[in-house]
Formats: C-alpha cells, structure tokens, sequence
C-alpha cells in the first residue's frame, strides 16, 4: 500500500528541535534557518491539527502529542541509521569506528594499550580524536564518546571505565621517604587549569588548608603535566588510572601515599541501538576489559598503601 508520509525535512526539523530542545540549535545542527525550522514544524502541526511544540523560558517543550510522535520519529530514524550503517559496513572492507576522548586519556592510558586491540582485531579500522570536550552523538560523525559524567540519555548506553583519584607524583629524584605535605607546599607544583581546584581539595584533605598555585607552573594541559613530572621539572597531581603503570616500575614516585577521589567518573558511550554492533561491542568488551584490569592494579596498590585516606569533593565535568 502506499505510504502516507509528511515532508521528511520537516520530519527532520521536528526530530532535531525536540531533541535539541531548541529551534536555533535544530537550525545549526541541520545547516538551515532558524526560520526555515519555525515553518517545518509549523506545516507538520497545520498537517496534524494538534500542536506537538511549545515555546517556554528554556526553550521548546514537547506537548503530549509532540513526545508520542517524537518517540515514533525517533525509533524511525534510528532504524534507519542503523541499516545504513550495516549496508555502509558490508560494501567496505575494513570495518570502521571513530572515537571521540579526552586528550589525557588517549595519550596517557589508550595509546600504550591500542596495538592489543589491533592484534586481537586486525580488520576494525578505528579512528580516534583526542579532544578538550565531549564528543556529541547529534552533531558530530562519532560512533563512541567517553564522557566525564554519564549522559542521561535514554538513547544512548553508557559503560562506567573508572572513577577519577588523585595522588602527587614526581620524578625520583625530587622525593624522600620523609616528605609531608608541608614539605610539598615548598615544591614547585605543576598543574593545568583543571587542576587547580583538585590540587587545593588534596592539600585541604591531607594539610588542612587550600594551596597558593601561583608560584608553579601552569600548563595547558594535563599530559604536559606529566611530562613535566617525568623529567623532573616538579610535582604534578597524578590521575592514578592513568599513572598507575609507572607509579608501579618506578619511574613516578608518590611522595605523600595520600588518595584524593574528586570529580565524576568517566564512561564510555554509544547510541544504544548500536551498542551490539559487531565493531562497538568489539570495543566495548575489550575497552571494558582493560579498564577493568587497570582498576584492579589501582585498588591493589593503594591497599598496600601504610595509610590510603579517600574523600570526595563536589563533581565537574570538565576535563582536558
């Protein structure tokens, strides 16, 4: 029988603004007018006789009518999506995946680890962009995001890979077994902008005052931190996932065995029609699994620890 359909661009214009939450952000996102968006919908609602958008203080709200139709547009959509991409995947040889992550844990705990992943699946072909913010499912060609925080979003599927805690470390060289926090405070301190409130919550927990980071150094980064560290330059605040594997050979040393837990923990996402995906699943389970791994040294470790004292400041969700 023949399909009874509206104009698909203003099926697209409604689907974008009700996720959005906003026409100006519809229109950027599908490179049209702010203008042209309002007469999409419109026309949709003309078509219906019912109102499915109303414009409120922050921004569009779905109406009864508007949220069941936007489920059905959004479950359509998807399918749509995901035949494409499996039709994509059957006409290229090499299996494709972009991922969008923080630039510090790319460099410092990803690219160590990546060549196992390509040994154990030598034909997925994956892309990854270390970025300063969160990859976006609705705007950028991104098949996973880690996030510093969980999504909330019912779309997508959200697998936890570790909980941020943080310990000074430095190069031998700079450290004795007798350090104090005090002494630290005489230290040259390094930190990126991130980093100046972590840095004040430890010193808070383990000296019983906020520290004065002007006199260190500032970087533009977290990485530059830790190269910083490793050649000696001074003490920087050590994500233990990530520093876990040289705190254990010796090449960063703990000068103070205090743990500060701050900030959300980090997950890794997809949309959730696509989480069971060849190539996504692939990467999930063994992404999952490496996470897992490098959790389990850390929490060794810091039991060995003569004294391990853990507190939690307040979330962010920045990161770099």
């Amino acid at each position: 029988m023949p399909f009874h359909l509206p104009s698909l661009n203003a099926l697209r214009a409604f689907e974008a603004t009700a996720r959005n939450g906003s026409v100006s952000r519809a229109a950027r996102e599908l490179n049209v007018s702010a203008g042209a968006i309002s007469r999409h919908i419109a026309l949709l609602e003309s078509d219906f006789g019912c109102q499915l958008l109303r414009r409120e203080a922050r921004g569009m709200t779905l109406t009864e009518h508007g949220d069941a139709y936007f489920k059905v547009i959004s479950q359509a959509f998807e399918s749509i999506d995901q035949g494409s991409r499996h039709l994509r995947s059957g006409t290229h040889s090499t299996p494709r995946l972009s991922i969008v992550l923080y630039s510090a844990i790319t460099t410092e705990w990803l690219a160590p680890r990546i060549r196992r992943f390509h040994a154990l699946h030598p034909s997925i072909e994956l892309h990854l962009s270390a970025k300063m913010q969160t990859g976006n499912f609705d705007t950028d060609a991104v098949d996973m995001v880690v996030t510093a925080g969980e999504p909330h979003r019912s779309d997508v599927h959200s697998d936890l890979l570790f909980q941020p805690r943080y310990i000074p470390v430095c190069a031998p060289k700079l450290t004795d077994d007798n350090t104090t926090p005090r002494d630290l405070r005489n230290q040259n301190l390094l930190y990126s902008t991130r980093e100046a409130h972590i840095w004040n919550a430890w010193f808070r927990f383990a000296d019983g005052d906020s520290i004065d980071l002007r006199g260190g150094w500032k970087l533009d980064s977290l990485s530059l931190t830790y190269q910083a560290a490793r050649s000696g330059a001074g003490i920087a605040l050590g994500e233990l996932f990530y520093n876990i594997d040289e705190i254990v050979t010796g090449r960063l040393v703990t000068p103070v065995p205090i743990v500060v837990e701050d900030g959300p923990p980090f997950f890794l996402s997809c949309r959730r029609s696509r989480k069971d995906e060849a190539g996504i699943a692939s990467f999930r389970k063994w992404i999952l699994d490496q996470a897992q791994e490098t959790s389990q040294a850390v929490n060794a470790w810091i039991a060995g620890l003569p004294r391990a004292p853990r507190t939690t400041t307040r979330d962010r969700s920045q990161n770099d």
